[in-house]
């Protein structure tokens, strides 16, 4: 086993040194497919029917070496931006041999080698795919080291492993030529501006077999101070409906949804007096709750994540200041135990696995103290204290930007937004970014493809604010939007026409979007009421 994992790691590790120099910028000629063919040997990973764009194409920019021969694939306008939510979809059958969520990237073997869709929310991490089955969405620009432009990062090579092996092009001669597409050989006497086939459109086929399914629905979770989870959802048919899905024993103060390889949706959720549920339903499964481990304070937060070795672990933060880890499935029963003491109530964590197969855990503490946990790869398992910030921290989001570089920024009960940065070459250093006009309850933080930094943050007062830099902007902060009472929760998303969206949850039950861009001027509306305070809520397509 511990040799599989080193195996892992050291794929993973060169995957990332790939994928980190990100996608190359400049204008791009648009060029007409030329022979377009329903003739192919795999379907395109946007679905039969369905328009694509080579943002960027062979041996050009990042795709040198070990890239070579892989594309950058956008919605048909070739847009930085549009392909964000994009349902990606398998274009072979195959086995998933590792997912590395810092990329947002799959290794798929198949019975001649082994490919990578990579840049995606995954929603299948283990297991078998069947061609066209839905394995994610294509990420928001500046998410998953995507550099700013929302794609999909899709290649193939001779041998299963991914990345230790030769790459190969998309074309009859290799087996690989993508059904709808023209045939992508090696070389063409064609003008491109990025890299051979840059700016060819063209129009997945289903090389004989079933269109695609149809398009995502939208799913908004919600878990409140009266012990309810609510299910809110829209799109593909379905008129906007919001129900009661499940009732637990007390507060619910976290949640998140996650749904497995077998289709089967999950919810975990914390509660105030420690318990931790598990919500399954899909594929045949009658909603089901109940609670799966017991811990010590109430839960304050919680991220789970599943290894590529197919176990399941969730990462739990109490009101005692414990960090608990809960793991099961390949042959290991539910285990739950207390991985790290901290000094103070953990108001926050994040789980991080880097490309040099480290995992992380970044936490906040009602002290104001930052921590860092990190184990695996040869280290044995620690933690620190990283900073001290002014006041409580209850939200934080780490990111790692395009040039290798470590941020983790905060918020605290004291009104500030802090950043802390450090890696390739930088010393660690912690500064104040923002004052708010109140506890900065929730964050989340964006790289846009114009090469802007956007944080979105909720305050106690009802705000909703926006700090921007980069790209020529010094850091600018202001108010968005108000809500009508405390925002406690909030999650932004970008979908298909570069529209933005921000879904904020309040202190009195209500449930706001703003949105903007893609034509759209900003307008922020009240989507639906529930009974209690929210205290988490996340979105989610399926």
């Amino acid at each position: 086993m511990s040799t599989l994992k080193n195996n892992y790691r050291l794929k993973a590790f060169f995957a990332a040194l790939t994928i980190a120099a990100g996608v190359v910028f400049g204008s791009l000629v648009l060029t007409a497919p030329a022979q377009a063919s329903s003739v192919g040997d795999m379907l395109s990973p946007f679905g039969s029917g369905q328009s694509a764009c080579i943002y960027q194409g062979y041996s050009s920019g990042t795709h040198t070496g070990s890239s070579q021969y892989g594309l950058d694939l956008v919605t048909s306008n070739c847009s930085s931006t549009d392909a964000a939510g994009v349902t990606v979809y398998a274009p072979l059958d195959g086995t998933i041999y590792y997912w590395q969520p810092s990329y947002g990237n799959l290794c798929i073997n198949f019975s001649g080698g082994s490919y990578t869709l990579t840049h995606i929310h995954a929603s299948t991490t283990t297991g078998s795919v069947t061609a066209g089955d839905a394995l994610g969405t294509i990420a928001t620009a500046g998410q998953v080291n995507n550099n700013g432009v929302a794609h999909l990062h899709f290649q193939v090579w001779s041998s299963a492993g991914c990345y230790n092996s030769s790459v190969i092009p998309f074309d009859s001669a290799d087996s690989t030529r993508i059904c709808g597409a023209p045939d992508l050989t090696a070389t063409d006497s064609g003008s491109y501006d990025n890299g051979v086939w840059s700016g060819t459109t063209f129009t997945g086929d289903s090389c004989g077999e079933p269109p695609a399914p149809p398009p995502s629905v939208n799913h908004i979770f919600t878990g409140t101070s009266s012990d309810y989870i609510y299910e809110s959802y829209w799109g593909v048919g379905n008129v906007f409906t919001s129900y009661l899905m499940s009732t637990l024993n007390s507060p619910v103060t976290s949640l998140q949804h996650v749904v497995g390889s077998d289709n089967v949706n999950h919810i975990y959720a914390g509660t105030s007096n420690g318990s931790v549920y598990e919500s399954y339903w899909g594929a045949g499964n009658t909603l089901t709750t109940y609670v799966m481990s017991t811990v010590s304070g109430s839960v304050t937060a919680l991220s789970h994540v599943k290894s590529a070795d197919g176990v399941n672990h969730l990462y739990i933060g109490t009101s005692n200041g414990y960090i608990y880890e809960s793991y099961w499935g390949a042959g290991n029963p539910l285990t739950t135990y207390v991985m790290a003491t901290l000094n103070s109530s953990v108001g926050v964590l994040q789980y991080v696995l880097s490309a040099d197969g480290v995992s992380h855990i970044y936490a906040g503490t009602s002290l104001g103290s930052v921590y860092e946990s990190y184990w695996g790869a040869g280290n044995t398992f620690t933690t620190y204290v990283m900073s001290t910030d002014s006041g409580a921290v209850k939200t934080l989001y780490y990111v790692k930007s395009s040039d290798d570089v470590n941020h983790i920024y905060s918020g605290t009960a004291s009104g500030y937004i802090y950043g802390s940065y450090w890696g390739a070459g930088n010393t660690f250093t912690s500064y104040l970014m923002s004052t708010l006009n109140s506890s900065v309850n929730t964050l989340e933080y964006v790289h846009s493809s114009d090469g802007l930094n956007h944080i979105y943050a909720g305050t106690t007062n009802g705000s909703v604010y926006e700090s921007y830099w980069g790209g020529g902007y010094s850091l600018t902060t202001y108010v968005m939007t108000t809500d009508a009472s405390s925002v406690t929760s909030l999650d932004f998303v970008q979908t298909s026409g570069g529209v933005n969206h921000i879904f904020s949850g309040t202190s009195g039950g209500v449930v706001y979007e703003s949105y903007w861009g893609g034509g759209n001027a900003f307008t922020s509306y009240s989507m639906f009421t529930v009974s209690g305070a929210v205290n988490d809520l996340q979105y989610s397509v399926t």
